[in-house]
């Protein structure tokens, strides 16, 4: 069959061909045109059925049959036939098409309904499924393709809107990227002129700075490597060295090794021996203590005691007001027994070491008399 042929059977244009609807003519190349098959086909003859558009051609001996070749033995291209205009303004539904129709995009909006797709002027959108239904684009979006014709780029002339969308102008990246080392050099102090303005600074604040190991254990003691003065090294947790060096900085410095307030205090207060049993908190020494010790004597008397604490409770030696004898307790850091034959005495042990201090508890036994004035030294 002829390449014309095809065409015209692809354009549904058969009533532009030359064909011959006779029969009984004998004809090679003639293509009865009917719903019903010629009554005597000749050998080679085609037949067209419009209703289906399908065309088939007689073959005699040995099969004497019909054999279709079209559509199923024709590979033609669909044409493109251009169709009109749309108006996307409304957001209109696909038309009803056949594969090859073409429309012109002559108002911009959505094809395919509110959830379709952006069509702009000049943009084409072809069918390419033979009996396509009108829809939007949920039920017969598949069925088409949409050719843009104006595509834009959309640049940001500033960078200021920091968008995933927009192609940055390159004047704009110019002026970020300047901005942005500007910035970051503008926060590096070398101590020449506060920011390093030139390569030159940049090199001397370079050359100057100390540089660590690439990594350290946690609370380890930090040392010089070498004798640059510009080189860090782990110095370990139990570096004899370094220990020795803080040691003698803090100790030039009246702080510990580990940067805290002094490790000793010294203090004193009084206490009415008269006064009623209960606890009595202690501050003003600016740490928690671990351990105290404690002096304390009631004046131009005999009644005087030494005692320590780490805990609750503490110990204490006692001399007695009333024989001069001594006694030791491991109950009590403080034992002022006025008179030791009538049961006169107070007596106090930690209750609690505090963040800035300690509490004592004091108990009062019968009526002793006077003022016990306490020397401590606490320990952190």
């Amino acid at each position: 069959m002829s390449q014309d042929f095809a065409v015209v059977l692809a354009t549904d244009k058969l009533a532009d061909f030359p064909v011959r609807g006779n029969a009984n003519e004998d004809a090679l190349l003639g293509c009865f045109v009917g719903e019903s098959a010629p009554s005597s086909p000749g050998d080679g003859q085609f037949w067209f059925k419009k209703s289906t558009i399908t065309l088939k051609q007689w073959c005699g001996a040995p099969t004497s049959a019909w054999h279709q070749i079209y559509p199923a033995d024709l590979d033609v291209p669909d044409a493109l036939a251009y169709k009109g205009a749309l108006d996307c303004s409304a957001n209109p539904n696909y038309p009803a098409a056949s594969a090859g129709h073409v429309y012109a995009i002559s108002v911009a909006g959505k094809i395919g309904g509110g959830s379709g797709r952006v069509v702009e002027v000049g943009d084409r959108i072809a069918c390419k499924v033979d009996s396509s239904a009108a829809g939007n684009e949920a039920t017969v979006g598949a069925n088409w393709d949409i050719s843009q014709s104006n595509v834009e780029i959309d640049t940001d002339g500033t960078m200021a809107a920091n968008s995933a969308g927009r192609v940055p102008a390159q004047s704009a990246v110019v002026t970020y990227v300047t901005a942005a080392v500007a910035a970051g050099l503008a926060a590096i102090r070398d101590g020449v002129s506060g920011t390093w303005d030139t390569l030159a600074e940049i090199a001397t604040g370079l050359a100057a700075r100390i540089v660590g190991p690439a990594t350290a254990a946690n609370n380890n003691v930090a040392l010089f490597d070498g004798t640059t003065g510009k080189l860090l090294k782990d110095g370990g947790a139990t570096s004899a060295t370094g220990l020795a060096l803080l040691a003698a900085a803090s100790a030039a410095a009246g702080f510990d090794i580990l940067g805290a307030a002094t490790r000793f205090k010294v203090g004193s207060f009084t206490r009415d021996l008269t006064a009623a049993s209960g606890n009595v908190a202690y501050t003003g020494i600016g740490f928690q203590p671990k351990a105290v010790l404690m002096i304390a004597v009631v004046a131009a008397t005999k009644t005087a005691c030494w005692g320590f604490a780490a805990g609750a409770g503490g110990h204490v030696v006692n001399e007695r007001g009333d024989d001069a004898n001594l006694d030791v307790n491991t109950n009590y850091c403080i034992n002022a027994t006025t008179s030791a034959g009538s049961g006169h005495y107070q007596i106090a042990g930690i209750a609690t070491f505090d963040s800035d201090g300690f509490t004592l508890t004091w108990t009062k036994g019968n009526a002793p008399t006077g003022t016990l004035t306490v020397i401590y030294l606490a320990v952190r």
